[in-house]
């Protein structure tokens, strides 16, 4: 099984036989690509990152999404992603790498067709609860997500914030380094369901009304 260099997901082929693309996060890999990763030929993959020129960058904040490409990994060493850097855009996945701290008021506002975005790293300050209006799927690439900030205050996950998607998962890679167990334990934990059955919890005392479980 050949597997993505970005997120350690499973790549699968087009139908068509042109590329492969992972199914988690979405990057392609072009035929010359997939033939450098068996070993084929000694030319290394170039699907790391999109093109600079996809991209108005200025002193490590992403302002504007100039691109044409619906699959998008943000190159490393940015900081921030701008207010409305990809509003109205027709991206359909987007990788944010660990170097991103920052995501501003809307930057994937209106993004109707965005069906993934995996967040790499895990210290992220949200500006705004529309940060990711119009996305479907949330992959974290890192459990450990309570120092991330959401309206100016360092908490748990922000629960607001997974309402504006109907999916949560985890990267290959981080599943295998928790284990299947321990994974789908923090997925619970993290949509505020009980960790150990994932049942529903009593709102004030935080029991679960199905295992009996005090979370």
């Amino acid at each position: 099984m050949l597997s993505c260099d970005i997120c350690g997901g499973e790549l699968v082929m087009d139908s068509g036989l042109e590329f492969a693309k992972c199914g988690t996060c979405g990057v392609k890999y072009p035929k010359d690509a997939l033939r450098a990763k068996t070993g084929a030929t000694k030319s290394a993959p170039t699907t790391t990152a999109n093109p600079m020129s996809d991209f108005v960058i200025r002193a490590g904040i992403l302002e504007k999404y100039i691109g044409a490409a619906t699959d998008v990994v943000i190159p490393d060493g940015v900081e921030e992603i701008g207010r409305m850097a990809f509003y109205g855009t027709n991206i359909k996945n987007v990788v944010i790498p660990k170097t991103v701290k920052s995501i501003g008021d809307r930057s994937f506002g209106a993004c109707y067709k965005l069906n993934s975005v995996t967040i790499m790293g895990s210290e992220l300050k949200f500006h705004n609860i529309d940060s990711f209006d119009g996305a479907k799927r949330l992959v974290l690439n890192d459990n450990n997500i309570k120092q991330i900030d959401y309206y100016g205050h360092s908490s748990t996950f922000p629960f607001s914030l997974l309402t504006k998607f109907k999916e949560l998962d985890f990267t290959p890679e981080l599943t295998q380094s928790l284990g299947e167990e321990k994974a789908q334990q923090e997925k619970w934990r993290l949509t505020g369901k009980c960790v150990q059955c994932g049942g529903v919890k009593t709102f004030f005392t935080g029991k679960c009304k199905t295992c009996g479980t005090q979370n």
